[in-house]
């Protein structure tokens, strides 16, 4: 059976880094919905009632290696590891009903930085993109020192991240209208150019089509 270029390029990127993903600690804190929380940092998952979220659908939270929570955000609003609003943390351009709206990834170049990518809800033009928040401002509260620079617009409600045993982080999301999804490799240089791959069904529709949109791409948290 003859494969298709593209879609072996895009098996490459997965199947090269999914070996050190597996690798990742597991000490961590979920928020999510509406004020609700886990701690994963005992044996068995502890309730946590603090969180500050009102979210439908997408958020993101980050702890570090050992399960210290640092930050969450619903892709509008960044709220520090005291669960008040980060320095400069509002006015972000994702949005509370996008299934993946908001994905945290340490900066591979800089310890204290991380960027947050925000997702809109489709339709309303803002596409993806990202903000970066820095935990060495702020007495270690940390800050959004830059926000809302644009990745791409006209992509699905899908996105994801896989980290390199290098330490660079492929971000990955897929096009509106299209059966293409997109690689980007995030290194300490910034955001590296487009990888396409187009396989599988396009992502499409009008009217009541935009449901087409939603969905998953496999996610996960990353910690230091």
């Amino acid at each position: 059976m003859k494969t298709n270029p593209l879609q072996a390029s895009l098996h490459t990127i997965l199947l090269s880094v999914i070996f050190c993903s597996l690798l990742s600690a597991q000490n961590q804190n979920w928020y999510f919905g509406f004020n609700a929380g886990l701690s994963f940092n005992s044996t068995t998952p502890t309730p946590l009632t603090n969180g500050q979220l009102n979210s439908y659908e997408g958020c993101a939270v980050i702890s570090n290696s050992k399960g210290n929570l640092l930050f969450y955000s619903d892709g509008q609003q960044v709220w520090n590891r005291n669960h008040s609003i980060m320095f400069n943390g509002t006015g972000l351009h994702g949005h509370v009903s996008t299934t993946q709206g908001a994905l945290i990834v340490p900066d591979p170049g800089d310890t204290n930085k991380y960027y947050l990518f925000t997702l809109d809800q489709l339709g309303s033009g803002n596409g993806l993109k990202y903000s970066i928040v820095d935990m060495s401002l702020q007495s270690g509260n940390g800050a959004v020192t830059s926000k809302n620079t644009i990745v791409h617009f006209n992509v699905t409600e899908k996105l994801s991240a896989i980290q390199r045993c290098d330490g660079n982080i492929w971000i990955i999301y897929h096009i509106w209208q299209s059966n293409t999804f997109v690689s980007r490799l995030l290194t300490a240089s910034g955001i590296g150019p487009a990888v396409n791959s187009s396989v599988g069904i396009s992502h499409i529709g009008g009217g009541s089509g935009y449901k087409n949109s939603i969905g998953f791409l496999k996610n996960r948290e990353y910690r230091k």
